[in-house]
C-alpha cells in the first residue's frame, strides 16, 4: 500500500510539472533570445518577437527583415532608428571641424504685437528656420523600412547657439529646446520654431505722426568663430504677405524690410542682419490732435471780429490758449521725451501756443484804446487814416486848418446873398470837419482789423511751414 501510494504521488507530481512547463513557454512568446556575450560581425541573430534581426558591422542591431506594414511595427522602426542615431552621438561637438558649419537661417515676421515709442521697446513674433548640414545624422532609408526623415528633439542633437545682440533687457537666446528637429536621410537638419523677439529701437519722431521707423536687429553666433561656423540668410525678404499680419497702428514697408549677412571679413562672431521698416498710420491723430488745434487757431484769429463792448474776448482768447497747453500734454505722452529731435507736430503747437498769447496780448490793446477818453493824437490820426485808406494828397499828415476872420458886412450886400453863401459855406465847413473827426473807437476798430490780419497770416504761415516741411521729408 505504501509503495503504490508513493507511486500515485509521482505520477500526479510530473503530471503537474509538465503542465506548469507549458504554460512558463506560452508565456515566453515573443521575448528575444539572444546569445549572451556574442556581440559583433560574426554574432548570431536575434529574434524580437516576430522580427528578425541580424547584427551590423559594429555589433548594432541591422535593420529588420521581416516586419508586418502596420502602424506599430512602424513606430518599432522609428524606435529603432532614434536609437541607431543617438547611440554614441555627442550633442556638444561640431559636426566637422575641417571646415565651418554652414548654418542658413530664414526669418519671417508674423506680427507687431507692440511698439512703445517711449521706451523704444518693440515686440516681434517671428518665425526662423534653420538649416544645416550633420553628416553623423544619416542613415540609409531602406533598411529602415523606408523611413525618409524623422523628428528628434533639439537638445539630443548639436543645434547653433544663437543671440539677438538688440534686445530690450538682455542679450537674449532665441530657440527653446523643447521644440523638435527634423532630420534627413542625407543628414540635412531643419529646426523650425516661432519665437517672440522683445528688442530695443531707436525712435525718431521728428515727423510724428508721419513718422517713418526702422529698427536693426544682429543675430550673433556668439561662441563660434568664422572658420567654425558660417551664417547666413536663406532669403533677402522679412515679410511673407501670407502669415504676415496687418497691424492697426503700423504699415509694414516690404521693400525697405529685409535681411542682409554680414561680410565674412568682418570681425567679430558670425551674423546676420535684418532690417525692419514701418510707417504710422497717422489718420487717428490727425483727427485726434492736428484739425482740432487748427479749429482752435482760426477760433483765436476770430475773436478781432467780436465786438469789444461784449466784453467775451478775453474769455475766448484764454480758453484757447489753455487747449493748446492740454494738446501739447496729449503730443508729450504720444512721443519720447527726447530734445534732439524734437517732434515737428510739438514745435507747430507750441507756436500756436505763443500765437494764442501774442493775441491775448493785442486784445488787451484793443480794450485799452477802446477805452481811452479825450482827443486822438494827430500822428496817431495819420497813422490810422493810412491805414485805412483814407490818405490824401490834400492832408499830407496834418490836418486841415480853418482860418477864422473876422468880417465887416457891407450895407449894399444882399442879405439874401449873405445867408446863402454864408449856409453854404457852413455846410462845406461842417462838412469836412465831421469827415475828419477821428475817435479812440475808430482806432480799436482799426487796430483789431490788422491784429487780425496779423494772427491769421501768422497761423497761416505756421502751419504751411510745418506740413510743407514734414511732405518734403
Amino acid at each position: 500500500m505504501n509503495k503504490s501510494s508513493k507511486g500515485r504521488e509521482l505520477q500526479v507530481l510530473v503530471i503537474l510539472l509538465f503542465c506548469c512547463c507549458e504554460g512558463v513557454l506560452d508565456q515566453n512568446q515573443g521575448v528575444t533570445f539572444q546569445t549572451p556575450g556574442n556581440v559583433g560581425p560574426n554574432a548570431a541573430p536575434t529574434v524580437v518577437g516576430d522580427t528578425l534581426q541580424t547584427p551590423g558591422s559594429d555589433g548594432s542591431s541591422a535593420a529588420p527583415t521581416d516586419i508586418a506594414d502596420d502602424a506599430d511595427n512602424s513606430s518599432a522602426i522609428a524606435a529603432l532608428l532614434n536609437s541607431d542615431l543617438l547611440s554614441g552621438y555627442n550633442p556638444n561637438i561640431l559636426p566637422k571641424y575641417n571646415k565651418p558649419n554652414e548654418v542658413s537661417i530664414k526669418i519671417t515676421l508674423i506680427n507687431i504685437n507692440n511698439f512703445d515709442e517711449l521706451s523704444g521697446q518693440l515686440e516681434l513674433t517671428v518665425m526662423c528656420d534653420l538649416r544645416w548640414s550633420d553628416s553623423r545624422l544619416s542613415f540609409d532609408s531602406s533598411k529602415y523600412g523606408g523611413i525618409h526623415s524623422i523628428l528628434l528633439p533639439v537638445s539630443n542633437v548639436w543645434f547653433p547657439v544663437l543671440y539677438i545682440l538688440q534686445a530690450y533687457e538682455a542679450i537674449t537666446r532665441i530657440g527653446t529646446n523643447s521644440a523638435f528637429v527634423r532630420i534627413d536621410s542625407n543628414g540635412a537638419v531643419t529646426w523650425t520654431f516661432g519665437d517672440v523677439f522683445n528688442i530695443l529701437c531707436t525712435v525718431d519722431v521728428k515727423y510724428f505722426p508721419f513718422d517713418k521707423q526702422s529698427c536693426t536687429v544682429s543675430i550673433l553666433a556668439w561662441y563660434y568663430r568664422r572658420e567654425e561656423m558660417s551664417l547666413y540668410a536663406q532669403t533677402s525678404q522679412l515679410i511673407n504677405e501670407e502669415l504676415t499680419s496687418e497691424s492697426a497702428q503700423w504699415d509694414i514697408n516690404v521693400d525697405e524690410s529685409t535681411v542682409k549677412n554680414n561680410t565674412k571679413d568682418s570681425p567679430g562672431p558670425p551674423e546676420v542682419q535684418f532690417n525692419l521698416s514701418i510707417t504710422r498710420r497717422h489718420g487717428f491723430y490727425i483727427v485726434y490732435i492736428i484739425v482740432p488745434v487748427m479749429l482752435l487757431s482760426v477760433i483765436n484769429t476770430l475773436v478781432f471780429l467780436m465786438p469789444v463792448t461784449c466784453g467775451e474776448r478775453m474769455s475766448v482768447s484764454v480758453t484757447v490758449c489753455l487747449s493748446f497747453v492740454i494738446f501739447m500734454d496729449t503730443i508729450n505722452n504720444n512721443v519720447p521725451e527726447s530734445s534732439s529731435p524734437m517732434a515737428e507736430l510739438y514745435k507747430y503747437v507750441l507756436s500756436l501756443l505763443v500765437q494764442s498769447a501774442i493775441t491775448i496780448f493785442l486784445c488787451v490793446i484793443s480794450l485799452v484804446l477802446f477805452s481811452c477818453k479825450g482827443d486822438v493824437p494827430l500822428c496817431v490820426q495819420c497813422v490810422v487814416k493810412t491805414l485805412r485808406f483814407k490818405y490824401s494828397s490834400s492832408w499830407r499828415c496834418c490836418k486841415r486848418k480853418v482860418v477864422v476872420m473876422r468880417v465887416t458886412p457891407d450895407i449894399n450886400y444882399s442879405t439874401d446873398m449873405l445867408n446863402c453863401n454864408d449856409s453854404i459855406s457852413k455846410v462845406d465847413a461842417f462838412g469836412e470837419i465831421a469827415d475828419d473827426i477821428i475817435d479812440w473807437e475808430y482806432v480799436s476798430r482799426t487796430f483789431d482789423i490788422y491784429a487780425g490780419v496779423i494772427v491769421l497770416s501768422l497761423f497761416v504761415t505756421l502751419s504751411v511751414y510745418t506740413f510743407v516741411t514734414i511732405c518734403i521729408s
